[in-house]
């Protein structure tokens, strides 16, 4: 550009002296022209100007929002060359213990603390967290569990999932309580060093690495230095904010598509196709058309392959994209659909460069089939009969399934810690009802942001009793009881803890506890592995003081014995014969399974339940506790009955008819249930006397049971349901008692 001329700008500049004369001899007409020109120009500038400035609020904003999210990240203050050595050794030990917070952080789900956890080991789907193997206190936080209890009819989930600002302040705290631990001072003896305040630590998850920074003053004192360290710097290799942003995206695809109910559905489906007979469970639906029972199970023997199944499926659950991902190839269409559903794709997180594993390690399961009859399932019989022929049977199969049951997953990043590599699990629940996954569509999305999890009712601030003196003895002993954990929680309108349930803690080797409750009434929970869960109702007042004092029923494990008492097949004249119940003991045999459940009865407290199920050559234990009880007995025998061939002559009408006789076909059964003794309400309960359930001896138990050997009639055939009837009317001779 010359220099007499002038850029033109977006604003009005002066014209020459030259240009006015020109200007001055235009006619009206061309200066008409000119303003037309010139107010087109003005309007492009306007524009320009608009989106100029329009880019730039954009690109201030832009900044701006970029600085909330992305937190400024720390730096350290200059220090005296001669402290660096001092300042390095404390970055290490700051290292090693954010290494330290961040692997137990990626064991339990983003805690470090489970003080505000609902903790169950006996049953995990009644509880916030899982203990991952059994006494190792290792516990995995539920980011997806029912929270009502599993009998509920108004269910309700809900979340642990922390956020990753709760993240970064369990990381710090971790920090604070553990840096002293790592640091040895004393080595450096040309130094005179002292802390001048507490460490205070700031933890930053950035999009690809953890930045620490820790605010502990050391006075250094030495020949030529007098001065203070006040912070320390160091960065974990870790991306945690894309683990965590996977597992997000995992946790939303189950809440919203119930990727775990449905695969189980289908493993259910899977498990209960004909088979062999040991290893296939009820169907959901199907039919048969066979004549005599039909197929029997044993409720505990489906939970226990139930489980199994559960063990065998879950490893092969994958996550599309994932470094360990291969898809499973089966020449089997049905098996290539079900292997196929197993694959969990992916919305906007990508799982490149991290491994995503999941497990079920045999952890108690709830579970509820019906229909049953006790212990027994067992498909409904339907016959069209001819006399005595059997035109049509039919056996159907409708199962309905309840269950739950725990997943942990793992995500790992091989190549975090440079190489070292790092995992983070976390544990989601799977929940089927009436062969349903259970309704979670009205509930809410977790972003990466999460929703409060907990309510105040559970704060500790908020506990703002006085000092209460819990005291646990056992009942029998009066010995202390170490380690009975105490809850408090707020039962619903059914009297059951699904609203709020808060950890008190757990009483010392001297049976003790001291600690504040939250106001107001509610339940203390009592619980302890090898006793019966207590609870009381208890009212906490403003700065009120208390002392509670509890004795607890241990749980006992009882040897026992079952005995048959024979209904015997009884000779009369010209041939004929009658069944009569003449109380003959005859032992279980060893082709022979006995089932006993039984459950205690109170009105003060929670029903207990125990059950065993075992053949005539074991040995077989109850756990039980002192009171009474109703007892379910079953006894199947294996080795089967066959009925003969038979001809059956009748008069085909009262008078003037000729006898007519038919063949009756062989009948054979390969598992006879030889009927149910039952001791209930409607017959006087059984009780179990304290004296007796510390006594060594073991605990006989009768079943009602017709002598098998001796039925060879079709017509016996009545006898296998008539035990129920007699352990009515004889029922002093089925009383149990000690051998």
């Amino acid at each position: 550009m010359k220099k007499h001329e002038k850029k033109e700008g977006p604003f009005f500049c002066a014209p020459k002296m030259s240009e006015m004369r020109v200007s001055s001899l235009r006619t009206s007409s061309q200066l008409s022209r000119f303003r037309g020109k010139r107010g087109q120009i003005s309007i492009f500038l306007i524009i320009a100007i608009v989106l100029v400035v329009a880019g730039g609020i954009f690109l201030f904003v832009s900044m701006k929002k970029g600085e909330v999210l992305e937190k400024q990240l720390p730096k350290v203050q200059q220090i005296p060359g001669e402290l660096a050595p001092v300042r390095e050794y404390v970055q290490g030990c700051l290292m090693q213990t954010a290494k330290d917070a961040f692997n137990l952080l990626g064991t339990q789900s983003g805690y470090i603390g489970m003080e505000q956890m609902k903790i169950n080991n006996l049953n995990p789907t009644e509880s916030d967290a899982l203990e991952l193997m059994p006494n190792t206190g290792i516990m995995v936080p539920y980011w997806w569990h029912l929270s009502s209890s599993n009998k509920c009819t108004d269910c309700s989930f809900s979340s642990k999932k922390p956020s990753l600002a709760t993240i970064e302040e369990e990381a710090g705290g971790y920090i604070e309580a553990n840096i002293d631990g790592c640091l040895d001072l004393s080595q450096f003896k040309e130094f005179e060093i002292s802390p001048v305040g507490e460490p205070e630590a700031e933890v930053s998850i950035t999009k690809t690495n953890i930045v620490i920074l820790l605010e502990y003053p050391l006075h250094v004192r030495g020949q030529s230095v007098d001065a203070d360290i006040p912070d320390y710097r160091t960065e974990l290799d870790l991306n945690f904010r894309k683990i965590y942003a996977l597992a997000t995206e995992m946790l939303n695809n189950e809440i919203n598509n119930t990727f775990f109910e449905r695969n189980t559905l289908n493993w259910i489906t899977m498990a209960s196709m004909p088979g062999p007979d040991e290893s296939r469970i009820p169907p959901m639906t199907g039919s048969d058309f066979d004549c005599g029972l039909g197929k029997i199970w044993v409720k505990t023997d489906v939970k226990r392959k139930l489980t199994q199944v559960i063990s065998a499926y879950v490893p092969l659950l994958q996550v599309y994209g994932a470094s360990n991902y291969a898809r499973v190839e089966s020449d089997n269409p049905i098996s290539q659909a079900v292997f196929d559903g197993m694959i969990m794709p992916l919305g906007q997180t990508e799982a490149q460069g991290l491994d995503v594993s999941m497990i079920y390690l045999n952890w108690p399961v709830y579970f509820r089939i019906l229909p049953s009859n006790g212990e027994l399932i067992q498909a409904d019989s339907i016959s069209l009969k001819l006399l005595y022929f059997n035109l049509l049977c039919m056996h159907t199969y409708d199962f309905s399934y309840d269950l739950s049951y725990p997943i942990v997953i793992t995500i790992e990043d091989r190549s975090a810690y440079k190489g070292e590599g790092y995992s983070f699990s976390f544990a989601v629940e799977s929940n089927i009802r009436v062969n349903e996954p259970m309704n979670t569509s009205s509930l809410y999305k977790l972003g990466v942001v999460e929703v409060p999890f907990q309510s105040q009712f559970c704060n500790p601030e908020q506990r703002l009793s006085g000092e209460v003196i819990f005291n646990i003895t056992d009942h029998l002993t009066g010995e202390q009881l170490e380690d009975v954990n105490i809850d408090f929680c707020i039962p619903d309108a059914n009297g059951q803890c699904d609203l709020d349930i808060c950890s008190i803690g757990s009483t010392d080797s001297s049976g003790l506890l001291k600690e504040k409750l939250p106001l107001g009434a509610g339940l203390l929970l009592f619980s302890h592995p090898l006793y019966f869960q207590e609870y009381r109702v208890h009212y906490s007042q403003y700065k009120k003081e208390d002392e509670i004092a509890l004795s607890m029923n241990r749980i006992v494990e009882k040897r026992i014995l079952l005995k048959k008492k024979l209904i015997k097949k009884v000779p009369l004249q010209y041939g004929a014969y009658t069944w009569k119940y003449i109380q003959e003991e005859e032992a279980l045999q060893p082709s022979e399974q006995a089932i006993i459940a039984l459950e205690r009865i109170s009105e003060n407290e929670d029903p207990y339940t125990a059950f065993a199920s075992f053949h005539g050559d074991e040995d077989a234990t109850l756990n039980l506790l002192p009171g009474k009880y109703a007892v379910d007995i079953t006894v199947i025998n294996y080795d089967g009955v066959t009925i003969p061939k038979d001809r059956v002559c009748y008069q085909a009408c009262p008078i003037f008819c000729d006898e007519k006789c038919e063949d009756i076909p062989e009948v054979r059964m390969d598992a006879v249930p030889l009927g149910n003794t039952v001791i209930n309400t409607n017959n006087s309960l059984w009780e179990l006397k304290e004296e007796d359930i510390y006594s060594d001896k073991a605990i006989v138990f009768y079943a009602i049971a017709p002598d098998i050997s001796a039925i060879n009639k079709h017509n016996d055939l009545e006898q296998l349901s008539s035990a129920e009837i007699l352990s009515m009317t004889y029922r002093d001779s089925i009383e149990p008692n000690l051998g």
